[in-house]
């Protein structure tokens, strides 16, 4: 009893830290490029259910003449938000206090992300241990890139959470097949498919799993059939109920959402390497992915899912193949698959491997193989070398707090900012703006920037600053008549190279904001 309660405790412990680390973190992280526009994709699925119901019709009325539309006739209906449904009344906070908002949207997210992380645990905890399931979650929670977009990525994180929990769930109905379970386990294949069509796939593949394992346990019978009739029921009835985008017509919903996940329609350049793609005319490059997943993932990270790789062929080739690896090998399917063919497809990708988020599980599960197998060893070497590792990786992360989303790892990571995108999203400018701020007393001066994306970045950071300083910033369009000009070293190199020259020899550098060796984002006071 007293042991038990020590690992109650110890768990407890465990997770309360990494919450409260986590939460303790969110304030400095501004509002992406995307953010606003990810919340009109929220209102505009709020419009669809206000009209057909006639319910709050003002406020959809409203909504309509600030310029949103409904969800079924925006071209992001291949994008859901069901998971922030409940986050609508957003809408009233961003007209009241956007800086609020900022904060209270990004608590949203961590929150959801670590019910997956959660989730995930969980899973490791059954199939090997208490300590692998800790060791393998230190290493998810502490991956840099992983840690920052947990507290304001309402997409692709989200997307990943609710693989995670796919994963727990499924792992949980072939445990205990109940009526409860089957539902549960389809409601949340509706929430994932709702969020990004390859979430069907990842439901897919674990009910194929759990169908295979009740096959081979000879447990096929006519209650279980109507458990699946009853899993992939509220599956359909809730995903319909969840994606008003779908009630125009199911067919022509699927046709563009599968046309958009194979040729997306984004149509800008990714710099890769010192040279500009675009997908029209260069076409992305196929060892896009796959190195700027290599270049961003912590090498600790990569060795020991390599050593797990490695000792789960091991098992399959001696046909060790019980049904705790048949389940590993179908996490891991979920996430090679649709990686794999992003790559071979030449796949319409940018802005690193974030799209693809919802793979990193499937790595964790094989870097808590190479940990189970080590803590079976108990080689002292390797056991201080994981934990040595470990405690590199957190001072990483403090080290680079807020800026954990410029990372690449100790091989790839320096003289990168003419070569390889750092901070796309324009996070970095939070900072700069708020130096600025401190910097220059006047009651008021003006910002520029040379780029259209800087511009926009500065328009969704004035929103995560204070309202009080927001008031002293005036945005102008021509940075010759500014007092001072934001510059992002990614755009910089992407789209205005002489002018950022130009700018560099006349002006004074103010500050710089510099990230893991590499410098993301620079204020210059412009010679009047």
């Amino acid at each position: 009893m007293k042991k038990l309660l020590y690992i109650w405790h110890s768990k407890r412990i465990f997770w309360s830290i990494l919450f409260i680390l986590g939460m303790c973190t969110i304030l400095p992280y501004g509002a992406h490029l995307d953010q606003q526009s990810e919340q009109d994709i929220l209102f505009s699925n709020v419009i669809a259910y206000c009209e057909k119901t006639g319910v709050m019709l003002p406020f959809s009325n409203q909504l309509r003449a600030e310029g949103i539309s409904s969800i079924a006739e925006s071209i992001e209906i291949d994008h859901g938000m069901s998971v922030f449904y409940p986050m609508v009344w957003i809408y009233a906070l961003n007209a009241k206090t956007p800086y609020i908002a900022n904060i209270v949207w990004h608590i949203y997210i961590f929150c959801f992300s670590m019910i997956g992380i959660i989730c995930f645990y969980k899973v490791i905890e059954s199939i090997f241990s208490s300590g692998t399931a800790k060791l393998a979650t230190l290493f998810f929670f502490f991956t840099p890139r992983i840690f920052a977009e947990m507290h304001y990525n309402n997409k692709d994180i989200v997307l990943m959470a609710l693989a995670c929990m796919v994963y727990y769930s499924g792992w949980k109905l072939e445990k205990e097949t109940t009526l409860r379970n089957a539902v549960i386990f389809g409601i949340l294949g509706a929430f994932i498919t709702n969020m990004k069509i390859v979430g069907v796939f990842i439901w897919g593949v674990l009910g194929l799993w759990i169908l295979l394992e009740k096959i081979l346990k000879k447990q096929f019978n006519v209650k279980l059939l109507n458990m699946m009739l009853a899993c992939i029921g509220s599956m359909a009835i809730f995903f319909i109920l969840l994606t008003p985008a779908t009630w125009n017509g199911l067919r022509d919903y699927i046709l563009y959402v599968l046309e958009n996940a194979k040729n997306f329609r984004w149509n800008d350049y990714i710099l890769f390497n010192g040279k500009m793609y675009c997908k029209t005319t260069t076409g992305i490059p196929r060892k896009y992915l796959p190195v700027i997943f290599l270049m961003t993932t912590p090498v600790g990270v990569i060795l020991l899912a390599s050593l797990g790789t490695i000792f789960l062929l091991g098992q399959i080739c001696k046909l060790n193949i019980d049904m705790k690896i048949r389940y590993i090998i179908a996490v891991i399917a979920c996430g090679i698959v649709p990686f794999g063919y992003a790559i071979v497809s030449a796949a319409t990708v940018y802005n690193g491997w974030r799209h693809f988020y919802f793979i990193y599980p499937s790595v964790i599960i094989l870097v808590a193989l190479a940990l189970s197998y080590f803590e079976e060893k108990n080689i002292r070497v390797v056991n201080w070398s994981i934990t040595a590792y470990l405690i590199i990786l957190f001072a990483e992360v403090i080290a680079g707090h807020p800026k954990q989303y410029a990372y690449y790892n100790e091989v790839a990571r320096f003289h990168l900012e003419n070569k390889f995108e750092i901070d796309y999203w324009d996070m970095s400018f939070k900072q700069l703006l708020e130096y600025l701020t401190e910097y220059d007393t006047r009651a008021a001066f003006k910002i520029a920037a040379i780029d259209n994306p800087s511009k926009w970045g500065i328009d969704a950071q004035l929103l995560a600053i204070r309202g009080k300083k927001r008031c002293r910033i005036e945005v102008v369009n021509d940075w010759e008549s500014a007092d001072y000009v934001i510059l992002n070293a990614t755009y910089a190199a992407m789209y205005c190279p002489n002018e950022y020259q130009l700018i560099q020899s006349q002006n004074e550098l103010v500050t710089k904001v510099n990230a893991y060796g590499n410098d993301l984002s620079y204020v210059y006071k412009v010679e009047q």
